[in-house]
């Protein structure tokens, strides 16, 4: 019982490690994971602030979308800019798309 035990958590593990080093599969990951930052951060400023929904909104999607940034330049895209002017350049890139991808779902 104790080595089926150990066999199944190895392949539970091979599994994680397999998916985790799949490019398309880590971004959906943390796609996933944004959206719930993004979800969770509106809940509690609306539940626990008098926070406009409007406000909390802005405010959630701007913390998702900073979490999404870090994230994907760490695990995803596994940035290698250095110094501040680097990673600003990436950033204000990153916005941008954004802000392209945001204007064209709402057009």
């Amino acid at each position: 019982m104790k080595q089926r035990m150990k066999k199944l958590i190895n392949s539970i593990w091979n599994l994680i490690v397999t998916c985790w080093n799949n490019d398309v599969l880590r971004y959906i990951f943390i796609g996933g994971c944004t959206t719930m930052v993004n979800l969770v951060s509106y809940y509690l400023l609306r539940t626990f602030t008098a926070i406009n929904m409007n406000v909390a909104n802005a405010i959630s999607i701007m913390l998702a979308i900073l979490f999404a940034y870090v994230t994907n330049a760490v695990f995803v895209f596994r940035s290698d800019a250095m110094g501040f002017s680097e990673r600003f350049s990436e950033f204000v890139i990153f916005i941008g798309a954004r802000a392209i991808t945001m204007v064209l779902e709402i057009v």
